[in-house]
């Protein structure tokens, strides 16, 4: 008995000899590569462990290395840069964090111009040429193919009645007061005799010569005007520049002189689908009038972009509210002290017998019982509306809808 007991004590002994050597090797190998800057191994047992740690040490540290081996390929394939287990840097939540945000980025982007297969900072250059090329095309090359146009249905010795101020109009007014007329020479002079004496205006070197066969037209422009911007001050000061004889009345006064009316030229904000012009708030009256009682045609003068697919047929169904206080002030509204007026404009007009309480509506929105409207555009039917004159011909106001359709299939086209 005492044979065997010594024999088991001596490998017992044997066996923790052992592992305290392995134990300093591992000790030993850590110093080496910690000096070297690798990674340090996994702490092993201690001494004292028991004889079977040995066997179970090396499985658990292969699967730990296994398992650093196959994460460490993963962030290498997802972020693309190699790391250290000392010195890591943690790029997985900056790379999580850019891509949602790319993503949305994207989804909000909103591609105006497909067809250009280039980056958003060179197409930049692309989109303002693209508006360069918009407004010299749609706008100014159409607006003198406008004026060419309606030239030609200003006849010599008509009376031609607009409202407010437009631009296109003047130019319309200017270059039929300068071009040469289809009438005879006899015709031309009687047409000056007649607006002479008609409007009461002394006419210098405007008879024509009879061997001039090219005499300009000879027309008179009758300017409506209304409160609260009086825009059509601006268009009579342009067109007496040019030499044409004007007559300026508000719209108020037009049924007492709509008798003269030949011709109404008016400008537009937009053309319906359905028909209906919208324009300055006066506009379907001034053309009514004309209508009702000198029978005139109403000619509308607009370029194609200002065609517009929605459809109403009043002005409270889509219109833009202006400053209430315009209505009661008028043009006074930007000096100062309206009571006094602003050059141009000229004085308020009210008698100093008039207390200011009767009149002064400063205090208009502390009233319950008074509202102010002020609308700023209106809608002229299609029944007033004798044709509109575009870059593309003298067109019905019911060929709205197919100049939008060709336009649109003009542009899937591209």
């Amino acid at each position: 008995m005492k044979d065997s007991v010594s024999k088991e004590d001596n490998t017992k002994s044997k066996a923790q000899l052992k592992a305290e050597r392995r134990a300093i090797q591992e000790a030993q190998r850590a110093a080496k590569a910690a000096s070297k800057g690798t990674d340090k191994p996994k702490v092993t047992q201690t001494p004292n462990a028991a004889p079977n740690a040995p066997n179970t040490l090396p499985n658990q540290d292969t699967g730990m290395n296994e398992q650093k081996t196959i994460s460490s390929m993963d962030e290498k394939a997802c972020i693309g840069v190699v790391q250290s287990q000392n010195n890591r840097l943690d790029y997985s939540s900056l790379k999580i964090a850019e891509v949602p945000k790319s993503r949305t980025q994207e989804s909000c982007r909103v591609h105006l111009f497909k067809h250009l297969d280039q980056p958003d900072k060179r197409c930049r250059g692309s989109f303002l040429s693209a508006i360069v090329e918009f407004r010299r095309g749609s706008i100014y090359l159409a607006g003198d193919e406008i004026v060419d146009r309606t030239v030609n249905l200003i006849r010599s010795g008509e009376c031609v009645c607009i409202f407010g101020y437009s631009s296109l109009v003047a130019r319309v007014l200017e270059r039929a007061w300068k071009s040469p007329c289809n009438t005879s020479v006899n015709q031309v002079d009687a047409n000056v005799d007649f607006l002479a004496d008609k409007m009461k205006t002394c006419f210098v070197n405007t008879k024509s010569d009879p061997s001039n066969k090219t005499a300009n037209r000879v027309f008179s422009v009758l300017v409506v005007d209304s409160r609260p911007k009086f825009e059509g001050r601006q268009m009579l000061t342009r067109l007496l520049k040019a030499g044409i004889p004007c007559e300026y009345t508000h719209i108020g006064a037009l049924p007492s002189v709509a008798n003269k009316i030949s011709l109404v030229i008016l400008g537009a904000h937009a053309l319906l689908s359905n028909g209906y012009v919208l324009g300055r708030m006066g506009s379907a009256q001034v053309a009514n009038i004309a209508a009702s009682i000198s029978h005139a045609p109403t000619i509308v003068c607009a370029e194609t972009y200002k065609f517009w697919e929605r459809a109403h047929s009043d002005a409270f169904e889509y219109n833009e509210l202006g400053d209430p206080d315009d209505i009661w002030r008028g043009p006074r509204g930007t000096s100062p002290d309206y009571k006094k007026g602003i050059p141009g404009f000229g004085p308020t007009g009210l008698p100093d017998r008039i207390e200011s309480s009767t009149t002064d509506l400063s205090e208009w929105r502390s009233n319950y019982s008074l509202r102010l409207l002020h609308l700023e555009y209106d809608v002229l039917p299609p029944t007033l509306v004798t044709a509109v004159v575009t870059e593309k011909g003298t067109l019905p106001t019911t060929s709205v809808p197919v100049v939008l359709r060709v336009k649109q299939a003009s542009i899937t086209n591209v």
